[in-house]
């Protein structure tokens, strides 16, 4: 039977990997070329609420206790259905022999031993791996936000653009949230690393503080975050929270514009200094400046 006669609907795990246009136009070439190579895996929506959010994958309408039995979930091909629904809509304005004719295939789990948590994260790790945001977003969706607010942190950076280890350096003055941890957390691990928010405070107050002068995007390259974990890290641990505040104090108060325009524009060359060395020297020249001012 197939699942429209069954009257089942399409739902999606609402944390699973955001759905990315350029990934569904790449599917769309490729399946109205190839079809379905490889049928998606699914699951049954009443075997996951409401321990997990669940929506409608074409209309968004949230997936409850009351509407879970009209749904299936589909646990991996997200991209490849919505690309197949964009095919279908297509040929309404294509000549018969230009039609996308493809089936969207669709299998429950083999082995049903399984539970729904490591089957995601092995399908999405081991079998079709995740770039670093989606690790952090399969960990948030298998665990409860409230367990791991280093990772809602961290993931609010992530969704401004900036990179798994570039969030995990301003949150942690380190890159140890890294894939490995984030796999761990999904199959229900939680690390120490994962459980300190000691940092969350301070590195929301130096993002703050650079932005009051850089472009964020100059920020997003971590270059000014090895500069400050560079600083913290020389420094005695008695002086450390004092070393905070005056980064805070540097970047907010005694960097202008002008200055970070000309760091920002530094850049090195082949053979020579390298754009991070540059850097480093100008932001130690004006660090020292600052101590200098503020110790008279």
């Amino acid at each position: 039977m197939s699942l429209k006669e069954s009257g089942k609907k399409i739902a999606r795990l609402t944390g699973n990997r955001d759905l990315d246009e350029k990934i569904i136009k790449s599917k769309m070439k490729s399946m109205k070329k190839c079809g379905m190579l490889v049928p998606a895996l699914i699951v049954d929506a009443a075997n996951l609420v409401p321990k997990f959010e669940l929506s409608d994958l074409e209309t968004g309408e949230e997936i409850t206790s009351d509407n879970a039995n009209d749904y299936v979930v589909l646990v991996d091909a997200n991209h490849r259905y919505v690309a197949h629904q964009r095919l279908l809509k297509e040929n309404a304005n294509l000549n018969i022999e230009d039609q996308y004719a493809g089936e969207f295939y669709m299998i429950y789990a083999l082995n049903d031993n399984v539970p729904v948590t490591e089957m995601l994260s092995e399908v999405n790790v081991a079998t079709n791996p995740w770039k670093g945001a989606g690790y952090l977003s399969g960990a948030l969706l298998l665990n409860d936000e409230n367990d791991v607010p280093l990772l809602v942190e961290m993931n609010k950076l992530i969704e401004q653009g900036y990179s798994l280890s570039t969030a995990s350096k301003i949150l942690t003055f380190s890159p140890k949230i890294n894939k490995a941890m984030l796999v761990r957390a999904m199959n229900g691990t939680i690390d120490e690393a994962l459980s300190n928010t000691s940092g969350i405070d301070r590195g929301n107050r130096i993002k703050t503080a650079v932005l009051k002068h850089f472009d964020e995007k100059f920020f997003k390259t971590r270059l000014l975050i090895d500069w400050i974990i560079s600083k913290y890290d020389a420094a005695a641990d008695e002086e450390k929270a004092n070393l905070v505040d005056k980064i805070v104090t540097f970047f907010s108060a005694n960097i202008s514009d002008e200055e970070a325009q000309d760091i920002m524009k530094s850049k090195g060359s082949r053979g020579s200094d390298t754009k991070e060395h540059i850097t480093n020297e100008k932001l130690n020249k004006l660090f020292k400046q600052y101590e200098d001012q503020t110790s008279e």
